[in-house]
């Protein structure tokens, strides 16, 4: 089977999807094949990489309406979150924590006496 312009089709396609997720945007690059089998699907989030679980990966032919030929994907994520800690400031901290060890001295002290 050859397309109109001669080319023989591809069963692969190349896809690249963005979604917004509670406000942070997500990019899912993956190469899917219409037998149903999927590779090279990654999801990177701002604060995290996602592997894509394929649940549910369906070919529909022709849609009548419109003319294209559309796929319909249910997905689930699995991966890992890379949450960032905050920078604490090495100085102020220093002098917190020294302030609190003074403190706890100064009144061991007073119980003794």
């Amino acid at each position: 089977m050859k397309t109109a312009d001669g080319r023989h089709p591809s069963n692969n396609v190349t896809s690249f999807i963005t979604v917004d997720i509670a406000s942070q945007t997500a990019t899912a690059i993956g190469t899917y094949n219409f037998l149903n089998v999927a590779t090279n699907d990654l999801v990177a989030l701002s604060d995290g990489i996602f592997g894509i679980d394929h649940i549910n990966d369906v070919l529909h032919l022709i849609n009548p309406s419109t003319g294209n030929l559309e796929k319909s994907i249910d997905l689930s994520e699995n991966g890992t979150y890379f949450g960032l800690a905050a920078v604490v400031p090495i100085p102020p901290a220093i002098w917190l924590f020294g302030g609190g060890l003074i403190g706890l001295i100064g009144v061991a002290r007073r119980k003794k006496a």
